[in-house]
């Protein structure tokens, strides 16, 4: 259950992710509303995370991961719940690969896919080209 950066499809394995543990599933239950909001709450933290630990050289992602681990440590008292949910969207977006590179190519200008959206693919939409993603 990888991080994909399409928040739909990442909606559904958080909503998954969450409904696994005995607390998330009777949430679910008890109050679908809330659920859903802290679903997507978990999916826009994970992605973030991700973006984040994307941003940092490839040799300070561990530090970056264990530092975030360290910051959200479970604990008690007020928060309790948003901490896991916090730690929930960290460890998704932790066990996933590493976006060291594109992971997608348009094949109108070959340019790739980051973090769920096209870069540089302006020339080719404005040509009326159409962009052909290549298997990875």
């Amino acid at each position: 259950m990888q991080l994909s950066f399409d928040v739909a499809a990442d909606r559904l394995v958080a909503a998954r992710l969450l409904r696994m543990q005995s607390a998330g599933a009777s949430w679910a239950k008890s109050d679908p509303r809330r659920f859903d909001r802290a679903v997507a709450a978990v999916v826009e933290t994970a992605q973030a995370l991700a973006g984040a630990a994307h941003a940092a050289p490839p040799t300070e992602r561990d530090a970056y991961w264990s530092e975030a681990r360290r910051k959200l440590a479970p604990m008690d008292g007020p928060g309790t719940r948003q901490r896991w949910l916090a730690r929930v969207a960290l460890e998704w977006a932790a066990q996933g690969a590493p976006l060291d590179g594109p992971r997608l190519q348009c094949g109108a200008c070959g340019m790739g896919r980051a973090r769920g959206r096209w870069r540089g693919c302006g020339d080719a939409r404005a040509a009326g080209r159409r962009k052909l993603p290549m298997p990875r």
